[in-house]
């Protein structure tokens, strides 16, 4: 498991977690311009079952234990 308290690569974001987080905010812009709440439900209910969040979160740890900045 990553050390985050002493991993200096930690504690700046990276690429990466910059890429994931912009990556995020465009789902969520869109989930604003929908139609209706059902829309953004079936979209929330997608994120989910594409495991967008574990999945993002993998990228980022992964980059965090090859060394990308």
């Amino acid at each position: 498991m990553l050390n985050l308290k002493t991993d200096k690569m930690s504690l700046k974001l990276n690429t990466t977690t910059k890429q994931m987080i912009r990556d995020l905010q465009d789902d969520l812009q869109q989930m604003l311009e929908m139609e209706s709440n059902i829309h953004v439900i079936r979209r929330m209910e997608s994120l989910q079952n594409n495991k967008a969040f574990q999945k993002s979160a993998d990228l980022i740890r992964k980059s965090l234990y090859d060394g990308k900045n």
